[in-house]
């Protein structure tokens, strides 16, 4: 009788073992891939607009280092995710650093790169990355962007206080309520800028990727949507035929963690050269054609580089074509052309991250954006108007609030299109500000501009004159 039973307690014991490890990498991320198709589908913004070939046309889904955690060597042709990818089982269930580092290329830059106190301490990928994070659950999440929003450095559990000393509790009573921990620990970030499409499209590559180099040495800010703090974003740029230009943003954390002593300091950040730049040219050059180095390249800029509300217009992104053979995976410097400065796409999902307020911008320094004027409560709302009027390209609008409450300001042309929104649903304290609206991107003609305020609503006619 025992005998019977055996093979029946045995496949329950396997099933379950089976379940353990299956139900995980069913909706694993690394499983399905979503990420990919999510960010790149037309429906949400993606590139396919601008390309017009739609994923699985790509070799993006099949991407793989070429061997499995065991290193047995595998088909990309056939090739179908699977546990055994990060998982070499006759060792036990944990992942090392080195099978991680195969595919997440920008964390292994910033590992040859940049010392990290968590990593100086003994820190591995999983330490941190813990099972429920990377292999998920049922729910059908949009990116793993969807598991590690929210967490952070307290609500993980390591730093559930902090520290007491005068300077420290100085720098965290005043950045706490408002910023994530990096966003002042972070020494870099790591960007792979200008990816050749053409050369992914290309199928004999097999997914080879063509950048024109890796990128470091600056840390971008905005708001993380869930958190509802300024934290670190980073961005994916695309050139295609020469002429087809696009950027993807998203949050970024990264694995370049300062110790307390060499911590950011204040003007690191604030009225820093980013921002003088901004408020002199309302421009910043992000990425720029260098010309005169052997070879030529794009040098980005250094230092924190803040995500300002007019980022279409004022973000200024060089980007070149590569000339030389796509049948190789050698890429000859020289062969690297200036194409074209400026974007045709941007994708900013607005499920992860926003671009800073005015608010925010002027505390950094910026004198673009919402100025306050006067502090006292004013009788009333108001939306006086602009002036100059007409104008060319810039005016300033000025406009009053009488109690504590969320403020839109948009513009629109004269068919009532949206084109520029100044202020985006931010709570602003009683009082006279002014805006700076700039009209260099748009054709002379008749816009309005539209203000929103709890129950006040008031538009003006603006004129711009070219």
């Amino acid at each position: 009788m025992k005998r019977l039973y055996l093979p029946i307690i045995l496949a329950l014991v396997f099933g379950l073992f089976y379940s353990y490890i299956a139900y995980p990498q069913a909706t694993s991320f690394h499983m399905l891939r979503k990420g990919h198709s999510n960010f790149y589908a037309s429906t949400n913004g993606g590139f396919e607009n601008i390309s017009n070939i739609p994923i699985n046309a790509l070799r993006c889904t099949k991407c793989h280092p070429g061997k499995l955690a065991n290193n047995t060597p595998i088909d990309t042709a056939t090739y179908q995710p699977s546990c055994n990818d990060c998982h070499n089982f006759t060792l036990g269930n944990s992942v090392p650093d080195s099978i991680c580092k195969r595919c997440h290329s920008r964390q292994k830059v910033e590992i040859a790169n940049y010392t990290d106190k968590h990593r100086s301490a003994g820190f591995t990928c999983v330490t941190c990355h813990v099972k429920d994070e990377l292999h998920a659950d049922a729910t059908p999440y949009f990116s793993p962007f969807d598991t590690v929003q929210g967490k952070n450095c307290q609500t993980a559990g390591c730093h559930s206080t902090i520290p007491v000393t005068p300077d420290d509790s100085l720098a965290h009573s005043t950045h706490m309520s408002k910023l994530e921990c990096a966003t002042c620990h972070t020494r870099s970030i790591v960007n792979c800028y200008n990816c050749h499409f053409d050369t992914e499209v290309w199928q004999g590559m097999r997914g080879f990727k063509r950048p024109i180099g890796q990128l470091k040495g600056f840390i971008m800010l905005a708001r993380h949507v869930q958190t509802g703090k300024v934290g670190i974003v980073n961005y994916q740029s695309i050139i295609y035929q020469g002429n087809k230009t696009f950027n993807a943003w998203g949050p970024y954390y990264p694995h370049t963690i300062m110790p307390k002593d060499s911590t950011r300091t204040c003007g690191e950040c604030h009225n820093n050269a980013v921002i003088s730049e901004y408020n002199s040219t309302h421009q910043i050059v992000v990425a720029k054609w260098d010309s005169v180095s052997v070879p030529k390249k794009i040098v980005h800029t250094q230092g924190v580089i803040p995500i300002p509300p007019d980022y279409l217009t004022s973000l200024v992104f060089d980007f070149a074509n590569y000339t030389g053979r796509l049948d190789t995976t050698y890429t000859n410097p020289a062969m690297w052309v200036f194409a074209k400065r400026g974007l045709n796409g941007n994708q900013m999902l607005s499920r992860y991250v926003l671009p800073l307020t005015a608010s925010q911008m002027t505390k950094l320094g910026s004198t673009i954006g919402i100025q306050p004027i006067n502090s006292n409560t004013p009788e009333k709302f108001n939306l006086q108007q602009n002036y100059p009027n007409p104008f060319n390209p810039y005016t300033k609008i000025r406009f009053s609030i009488q109690k504590n409450t969320n403020v839109f300001l948009r513009v629109y042309n004269s068919l009532g299109v949206l084109v520029k929104e100044l202020i985006v649903n931010e709570n602003m304290k009683p009082g006279e500000y002014e805006v700076e609206f700039n009209g260099s991107e748009l054709s002379s003609g008749v816009y309005f501009c539209r203000m929103e305020a709890a129950d006040f609503r008031q538009t003006v006619k603006m004129m711009l004159i070219k």
